[in-house]
């Protein structure tokens, strides 16, 4: 039972030195180091989704694509940056109703509504 207790102590310390040696690999001597040092990446994810709604006599298929670039800074004086941005890509399905068009000009009324809406934009940015 001790010897229980006593890694849950132990390893959240270990947890947290891990973490802060990792975070010390990526400071800068230099401005332009801040951006040769730093971390990009990319995340994908594709999302299906289909609506059958019993008002409607069509159902609704979705296929979207979610793409978010992600570039980190190295810090210099303590000092680092992060910009993130999103956009989401729909293809091959235009049997959903996105409610992007309003109106008259939304030909996708008969189906239901998925709202997954297409665009590009910033999903965070700090200092």
């Amino acid at each position: 039972m001790k010897r229980t207790a006593t890694s849950c102590y132990i390893l959240p310390l270990l947890l947290c030195a891990a973490g802060a040696a990792q975070a010390t690999d990526h400071t800068a001597n230099s401005f332009t180091e801040m951006f040769t040092k730093g971390k990009a990446g990319i995340d994908l994810r594709y999302r299906y989704e289909h609506v059958s709604d019993d008002a409607l006599d069509r159902s609704g298929m979705a296929n979207t694509l979610r793409s978010r670039l992600t570039l980190e800074t190295a810090a210099w004086y303590g000092v680092s940056g992060l910009i993130e941005g999103d956009n989401v890509w729909d293809f091959e399905s235009d049997n959903y109703n996105s409610l992007e068009h309003r109106g008259r000009n939304n030909k996708q009324w008969r189906y239901p509504v998925i709202a997954d809406p297409t665009g590009t934009g910033l999903n965070q940015v700090w200092l």
